[in-house]
């Protein structure tokens, strides 16, 4: 896969972060984390093709580590995102008295991501 793809790809990755953090905030638990996962498996996709790089292409391949570094912290922030609006998410539902407070399921953690 040529580098310029595979920024193409992170760029389509921090796109699915934001769909993410927009459809959090409209309450759409399934399709933020689906965007997430998304972002997840580009994070690993990209890395695991800079690994197969040539030395030779040591500019391209720093670039791509840099970028895939920026949407790795940015995988983790929109998590961070996802546990203080699932905090108040929750809250509101228990006050409510939802049936539903149980089944919700963040799988997104730092160790996940990388």
């Amino acid at each position: 896969m040529c580098a310029s793809l595979m920024h193409v790809e992170i760029d389509l990755a921090f796109a699915f972060l934001r769909l993410a953090v927009s459809e959090s905030y409209f309450e759409a638990t399934t399709r933020a984390v689906e965007a997430v996962e998304r972002a997840i498996f580009t994070h690993r996709t990209v890395m695991r093709h800079v690994q197969k790089m040539p030395r030779e292409l040591h500019r391209e391949r720093r670039g791509l580590e840099s970028a895939a570094g920026k949407l790795l912290e940015a995988i983790v922030s929109a998590e961070g995102q996802f546990q203080i609006l699932r905090g108040s998410f929750r809250r509101e539902m228990v006050m409510a008295g939802s049936p539903r407070v149980k089944s919700i399921r963040w799988p997104i953690t730092k160790g996940e991501a990388c």
